[in-house]
């Protein structure tokens, strides 16, 4: 919310559907989202046609309140995961400090979160066993209804195959604290790079990265071998597909693959003319 404010953006309830940037003022604004008819629909009722368990739009609202508190038992569950990735959050945005130490290097996941013991225990759960685990006690039909929608949004996959930390982001994404910028959220980098008046080098392909005694870092290119010297280096891409050498052997990287099968459904109405 504060870069949005600093260039002048708006911004919207997510999901964003307000497609225009940000007016004359600075300040912000907070666009309701028109998208506000989102149902849980059971295509495979007794009768077999579908129907509605909790109905979109505002003319449902105060029976989906009814049905809502009828099939996950209440609201306790609701609030015990948001609750729980409110303080995920929390931890993470107070974890912002070490990026200012230019000194301090992170090969790992797990050296990052060292010193978040909410992140890092996130990493070694399955959501799915997190919750359902004594200490937790939420039901399997929340579970399965609601967070496992959110998780198959994010990562494609069910709750019982992606991690706490993994529920935990897809969770905040429909939290009433996520905003989008308006015309697309890539306006704040745009904003954020040309307010640093930085040198872009598009289409540049680095081969080599070396660190220096002085504690910088020397990065070489391919077009025409230049290098130059950076005081950190963030590679935005797995170690093992950049294809660049890395002088010191602590940043060998290791990608383990899966398969991944996604089946995308489809109803399609066909009107035929008789002859």
């Amino acid at each position: 919310m504060e870069m949005a404010s600093k260039f002048n953006l708006t911004l919207c309830k997510h999901p964003c559907t307000y497609a225009k940037g940000g007016g004359d003022d600075a300040t912000v604004k907070l666009l309701e989202s028109s998208l506000g008819s989102y149902g849980i629909w059971n295509p495979e009722d007794l009768h077999g046609n579908g129907r509605w368990i909790v109905g979109p739009g505002s003319e449902w609202r105060i029976l989906n309140v009814v049905k809502a508190l009828w099939r996950y038992s209440g609201f306790g569950d609701y609030s015990h995961v948001q609750k729980r990735t409110k303080t995920a959050v929390d931890e993470f945005l107070q974890s912002y400090k070490a990026f200012n130490d230019n000194t301090t290097i992170y090969s790992t996941w797990e050296e990052y979160l060292s010193d978040k013991p909410l992140l890092q225990s996130s990493l070694y759960y399955s959501a799915y066993e997190y919750y359902l685990s004594a200490n937790e006690g939420v039901r399997r039909r929340f579970l399965e209804e609601v967070v496992s929608l959110a998780t198959r949004v994010n990562y494609m996959q069910d709750i019982d195959k992606v991690n706490t930390l993994g529920a935990h982001i897809s969770m905040a994404a429909g939290s009433d604290v996520a905003y989008s910028i308006a015309g697309g959220n890539y306006q704040i980098f745009k904003h954020m790079l040309a307010s640093s008046e930085s040198h872009l080098h598009l289409n540049t392909s680095i081969t080599k990265i070396r660190r220096k005694n002085t504690g910088k870092y020397t990065v070489l290119t391919q077009s025409n071998g230049e290098h130059d010297d950076f005081d950190l280096v963030i590679i935005a891409a797995p170690l093992s597909l950049a294809n660049i050498s890395i002088s010191d052997t602590k940043y060998r990287d290791h990608t383990e693959y899966m398969h991944m099968y996604k089946t995308h459904e489809a109803i399609i109405n066909v009107v035929m003319d008789q002859c």
